[in-house]
């Protein structure tokens, strides 16, 4: 079961490199200088669904690797492990987020938290 886990997260990071460095290819006017990554999951994207779809896909890799990191890590620092299989689950919990749903932007080009007045 920890080999699954450790192939996930090899695929997970690799994937995220691809995606990030391929589907630019076919966003016109996307930099990968100058934008972030979540530029391509944003509502007016027209490599939206493709993206957001992976994030899915990441966000559950990154899941399916949390027990191989917990048993190999564990014995070394149970602190440490439980603080990055927090981040980790966070991470995976929260890339699959829709974008629709938790940000809008505002006039200035950049993004605003509806949470925020």
């Amino acid at each position: 079961m920890d080999m699954i886990g450790w192939y996930s997260l090899l695929t997970a990071m690799a994937g995220d490199i691809a995606v990030s460095l391929l589907l630019p290819l076919f966003y016109k006017g996307y930099s990968i200088a100058r934008m972030l990554i979540s530029a391509l999951g944003n509502p007016k994207s027209p490599v939206r669904v493709p993206f957001n779809i992976w994030m899915l896909i990441e966000g559950i890799l990154f899941l399916a690797s949390v027990p191989a990191a917990y048993s190999y890590y564990h014995p070394v620092s149970a602190g440490l492990t439980y603080a990055v299989i927090v981040f980790v689950a966070v991470f995976a919990v929260c890339s699959c987020c829709s974008e629709e749903d938790s940000w809008s932007l505002n006039n200035t080009g950049g993004t605003k938290s509806k949470c925020q007045t």
